[in-house]
């Protein structure tokens, strides 16, 4: 089926938009933020159908609308309610499919709702762009029907049941990602006076989950094609393969297959059984971040003998009770950050030098209060060692 589609873009609560997927954001910065993503995609899609006269129904007082784009605003606040007049305003219009964008919560990449627009409409259909968790991020109903929708996590099951009850088809579409390793906007001429590269690791606070997810993996992709741009075995040139997850020999008589790698790590809060913990400070840290202690995996280890092997090669203190908490990649290049929690059984630290610049024992109300300024400060909130720290003060 081809013909008009109308955009209905339901706000449940704009001042709270976002805050599943931008937790280190305040209120006003959130909504900030969901109002440049949504009017974001709506210029992309009016660069994408110029031909088509897009008009969007919302029950948002200050949605910015981009030239080629009307916004009308003739709907109930509730998202149920918005979701009724709006189907009933898109069937008088004569529009033949309505898109649901749920702008508090969608986490979509404007590119992924032109990629659903092209796809094919069954007359009695609803098509679905999934989220990493399970939600939904934009909804393509055919003909433009008020179905009982509820948007969040593991959304997307639920509405490919209701559409199934009421016999529509219903095709969920994963829109493929793709990465080019440049150095400079100012290499491409395209992207000239649109921005700056950021360090993934500045702006992780800020950016949400999914999109995090996919930047990270991107920049360890990156990375090993980079530097394995030639074969470890015979020394011949590599050529990409199976969408750049793997990189093939050119020499026939080679034919070696090279996989990315990660290199695992571990990350260890060291306790004494009660009130303190050892931190430590690198010289390659932020000035005044002390952190808990870290260390690669060694061949014929287990993640266990390298906890102790490492805090005893740091700090000279011998462990007990090494237990398995949490983990966290780290594409910084290529690492996995396996987390533990450990007992020390000896107290006294001896430092190495050529590891740490400072280490000592911390107690909880230290760590609770503590000044974050350039005497001291904790490791980044979206960082696994920060999360080792925060659960052992709350156990306290």
């Amino acid at each position: 089926m081809t013909g008009p589609i109308s955009i209905v873009v339901p706000f449940k609560d704009p001042a709270g938009a976002k805050r599943r997927l931008a937790p280190a954001l305040d209120r006003e910065q959130r909504a900030a933020l969901a109002w440049a993503l949504l009017e974001q995609t709506l210029s992309v899609l009016a660069t994408h159908f110029p031909e088509r006269r897009l008009e969007v129904v919302t029950n948002a007082a200050t949605l910015r609308a981009p030239r080629g784009v009307a916004v009308l605003r003739q709907v109930r606040e509730g998202l149920n309610g918005a979701l009724e007049d709006a189907a009933a305003w898109s069937t008088r219009r004569g529009f033949a499919s309505m898109l649901v964008i749920p702008a508090d919560i969608a986490t979509l990449d404007p590119d992924e709702v032109a990629y659903l627009l092209r796809q094919p409409r069954p007359a009695q259909s609803l098509q679905i762009c999934p989220s990493v968790d399970g939600g939904t991020n934009a909804l393509l109903v055919t003909p433009p029907t008020a179905l009982p929708f509820s948007f969040g996590p593991e959304s997307c099951a639920a509405h490919a049941a209701i559409a199934k009850a009421r016999n529509m088809a219903t095709t969920v579409h994963d829109l493929p990602h793709l990465a080019h390793d440049i150095d400079t906007p100012a290499d491409h001429q395209a992207l000239q006076g649109a921005g700056q590269f950021e360090d993934l690791r500045r702006v992780g606070p800020v950016v949400g989950h999914e999109e995090g997810g996919i930047l990270a993996y991107a920049r360890g992709l990156a990375y090993w094609h980079a530097r394995h741009r030639f074969c470890g075995v015979c020394g011949a040139p590599t050529e990409s393969r199976s969408a750049g997850h793997a990189r093939a020999c050119t020499n026939r008589e080679c034919a070696a297959t090279h996989f990315p790698r990660t290199d695992p790590a571990v990350i260890v809060l060291v306790h004494d059984g009660g009130d303190r913990a050892i931190l430590g400070r690198s010289g390659r840290f932020l000035e005044g971040m002390h952190s808990v202690l870290a260390g690669f995996l060694e061949p014929g280890e287990s993640l266990e003998d390298t906890v102790a092997r490492e805090i005893y090669e740091e700090v000279g203190v011998r462990l007990a009770d090494i237990h398995y908490h949490s983990s966290q990649p780290w594409p910084f290049p290529s690492s996995l950050m396996i987390g533990f929690t450990a007992r020390a059984t000896t107290f006294d630290l001896t430092i190495d030098p050529m590891e740490l610049e400072h280490a000592a024992w911390y107690k909880r109300d230290q760590l609770r209060n503590s000044p974050e300024d350039t005497t001291f400060r904790l490791p980044r909130r979206d960082s696994i060692a920060r999360r080792l720290v925060d659960d052992w003060i709350k156990q306290g």
